[in-house]
């Protein structure tokens, strides 16, 4: 049998596999009606000893590796002090190291009392002890170390299944209350410092310290500092990322986490980072940095292997770390902090964490709330917040936005990253990143590397000679663009939404505040008040020119009359323009104004109700709701249509019932509820673009089309047997819909009673 033959378990692959073909030899035995014999017997102790090992291995996750290892180095020093001071208590031992205590009774809080005590004191760099200036007294360490001494006695306790004494807790929480105490004692006297552990780091050094690591030429801390804050996470987080957590959507980068430190378990796993380029600064640029770290490192993906950042994961953060400290105490870097006021020791890794969350919270007056914050930080707000303040793309991408350092007091913070209209052939981005031939959907990320790379390529050129220059120079892409720059910059497209449509670009931008429009709105008033001499000199001008032909000269009081009529066309225009924007003025006095509507939808004015003033609508006051089948009128409702007098209407979904008569507002009333309903039906990508392009008013017919295909179980539940819910007609599937929903409604009321 299984055992004759089994010598040793060299692996765990192995052991798997043996365990697999001995459950697979006892199945046949069973299934061949065979007696179970010794050897048998003995291979159900092995498979039952090895499903020990694999469960034990399970439980051993609840804490991460990292964690363990910080518990170790603290039990081993409680270990020595207790070996020296309390050698009458029992340790367990293998070998010559001690892993615990015999019997965890047989520690006392007092011991641990005196334990923290001797083995916590403040140290200088010669090893004396650090005195009170006051007392003279030997001062402890900060308290959040002290804690960790606190977390590894427990976890003594929790490994060896048993639970510590109520006494031996309450005294705990005293004694550690007092250390708090003391600690904020001495810090209000002066005798310790008032922020102890690292700082955060303002935006204007991370800025800095970005551009000193791009001219050493040091491309992975470049990628890895960016992500970092840009992602506003933990640095052993961005060194766990692989390249298939890297995708696109719309305008931006987006990073998936499988887990967090306050989500072991993946629960909030599709809580995508949005990361945004900054266009205006390349040291910011997010997508410029992983670009240039990616075009250094062609061997990424290679052996199945498909980590961003290769090499063992858990050592990532102290490569990190040691990076760091080795930049910020370059001579450039301290000088640069020195001028404001801080030293190379004042930051470390945890610092972008930090100072990301700062600068999106207060670096201004008008930022992203709190909550899309601590989202996108992995931070808990409580059981009732966290329940019921749910993860949303839009406030995320807000935040990303911002932590992009985009200025979000101007027009260009909804400005679209640099991209490709036409995206260039795939064996071109193959070329200039290898990566992509093992992971495809890395090809979306890929390309807009490239192009940002391209972007910024004259910014780098124009530095002096550094060695990241050098290294970009000798990447591939720089080598393309330098033989065919005209090309590749033609294709190229940044700037705001309307500017890059005028090039044939289809992307949208997100996350963009309304302020950001209506700066922009304002600037455009701007300019035309600005050209507004002009104009009136090219009119004064034709004028002058018809006066000429007819009369020897021009009176002041033909001046003053071609001034009273543009005067009159300039307030007329500002009126209607202030009307269609629902700002206040006067009622209008005419019984209809011709006017559009900020979409360029015609706009009928006429009273409804109890008004006492004629607003603008989008419909006449005789609108007759359309009819026609359910795919039909789903179109009418997203996108624009003209209506039986060959007027082009606007969307059913922005005729609200402000706009419509009172006769057709039930009957919107349902289609809108229907919508709504066919809405939760589509998936959550498809469902975002349609709701993005229908505020943009860029709804295609391609677009309503595939989402009413996802969302036809909806319809389908309600239509008339052996009829297609393309050909059913709107009204008889209201009238359905309308029947169902009211037998449901006395179904439940008959269940309450």
């Amino acid at each position: 049998m299984l055992r004759k033959n089994m010598i040793s378990w060299p692996s765990r692959s192995t052991k798997k596999q043996l365990v697999n073909l001995a459950y697979e030899c006892l199945w046949t035995d069973h299934e061949n009606g065979d007696d179970v014999a010794a050897d048998d017997e003995a291979d159900l102790q092995l498979l039952d000893a090895e499903m020990n090992f694999e469960i034990a291995a399970i439980k051993s996750l609840h804490i991460t590796k990292v964690t363990r290892k910080q518990y170790e180095s603290l039990q081993k020093t409680m270990f020595a002090w207790w070996m020296q001071h309390r050698p009458n208590i029992r340790m367990r031992q293998v070998g010559a190291k001690c892993i615990g205590f015999e019997n965890l009774a047989d520690v006392t809080m007092d011991d641990f009392e005196k334990m923290v005590y001797s083995s916590c004191k403040k140290t200088n760099g010669d090893g004396s002890f650090v005195k009170h200036p006051a007392t003279n007294k030997p001062m402890l360490i900060a308290f959040d170390s002290i804690c960790n001494y606190r977390k590894a006695m427990f976890n003594l306790f929790t490994e060896a299944k048993e639970r510590p004494s109520d006494v031996f807790s309450d005294r705990m929480k005293l004694f550690y209350k007092g250390l708090k105490r003391q600690d904020a004692k001495e810090k209000q006297e002066g005798a310790r410092a008032s922020l102890e552990g690292k700082h955060a780091m303002p935006f204007s050094v991370y800025a800095k310290l970005q551009e000193e690591i791009f001219k050493a030429g040091k491309f992975y801390e470049l990628a890895y500092t960016s992500l970092t804050w840009h992602l506003m996470c933990r640095t052993d987080n961005t060194g766990h990322l692989t390249l298939k957590h890297l995708s696109t959507i719309c305008d931006c980068l987006v990073v998936e986490f499988n887990v967090t430190k306050m989500d072991k378990e993946g629960d909030t796993l599709r809580n995508l980072r949005r990361c945004f380029s900054n266009p205006y600064h390349w040291q910011l640029d997010v997508i410029f940095c992983l670009g240039c770290y990616l075009t250094t490192v062609p061997e990424l993906a290679r052996n199945n292997c498909p980590l961003l950042f290769p090499g063992e994961q858990d050592s990532q953060k102290k490569r990190y770390q040691e990076a760091l400290s080795a930049m910020l105490r370059t001579p450039e870097m301290i000088i640069f902090l020195t001028a404001l006021g801080y030293k190379p020791s004042d930051f470390g890794a945890h610092s972008l964490r930090k100072g990301c969350a700062t600068y999106v919270t207060s670096g201004s007056t008008g930022g992203p709330s709190i909550v899309a914050v601590c989202q996108r930080a992995g931070w808990s707000m409580g059981n009732v917040l966290d329940r019921y303040l749910k993860y949303d793309c839009n406030g995320d991408a807000f935040v990303g936005r911002v932590a992009a350092g985009l200025p979000l007091n101007s027009s260009s913070f909804g400005d679209l990253p640099p991209h490709f209209v036409a995206l260039p052939p795939p064996d071109k981005i193959e070329g200039f990143f290898p990566m992509v031939k093992a992971v495809p959907e890395f090809a979306g990320v890929a390309a807009l590397c490239c192009a940002n790379i391209i972007h910024h390529f004259k910014k780098i050129e124009a530095l002096p000679e550094c060695d990241g220059r050098t290294i970009m120079f000798k990447s591939a892409i720089v080598s393309e663009v330098l033989r065919d720059r005209h090309v590749w910059e033609s294709n190229l497209s940044v700037g705001s939404e309307a500017e890059c449509a005028k090039k044939g670009s289809m992307m949208n931008a997100t996350g963009v505040p309304p302020q950001a429009y209506i700066i922009r709105e304002v600037l455009n008033l701007m300019q035309a008040v600005t050209d507004l001499p002009r104009r009136m000199m090219l009119n004064f001008g034709q004028l002058m020119d018809e006066r000429i032909g007819q009369v020897p000269h021009v009176t002041p009081s033909v001046l003053q009359e071609k001034l009273d009529e543009q005067r009159q066309a300039i307030c007329k225009d500002v009126e209607n323009l202030l009307r269609v924007r629902g700002v206040g003025g006067e009622a209008v006095d005419s019984a209809a104004v011709e006017s559009v509507s900020p979409e360029g939808y015609k706009l009928y004015w006429w009273k409804k109700g109890k008004e006492k003033e004629a607003c603008g609508r989008l419909v006449p006051q005789d609108f007759v709701f359309p009819t026609g089948t359910v795919a039909d009128l789903w179109r009418m409702y997203w996108t624009s249509w003209n209506c039986s007098k060959g007027v082009r209407m606007a969307p059913l979904k922005s005729s609200h019932t402000f706009h419509l008569p009172r006769n057709v507002v039930g009957r919107w009333c349902e289609l809108n509820s229907l919508a709504n309903e066919m809405l939760t039906a589509i998936p959550g990508e498809l469902k975002t673009e349609l709701e993005t392009a229908y505020r943009r008013n860029r709804v295609n017919l391609v677009l309503v089309q595939s989402c009413f295909d996802a969302a036809v179980a909806v319809v389908n539940q309600y239509r008339c047997a052996g009829i297609k819910a393309t050909s059913m007609q709107m009204s008889t599937l209201l009238k359905r819909r309308a029947l169902k929903v009211s037998a449901s409604k006395r179904a439940a009321a008959d269940n309450e009673q």
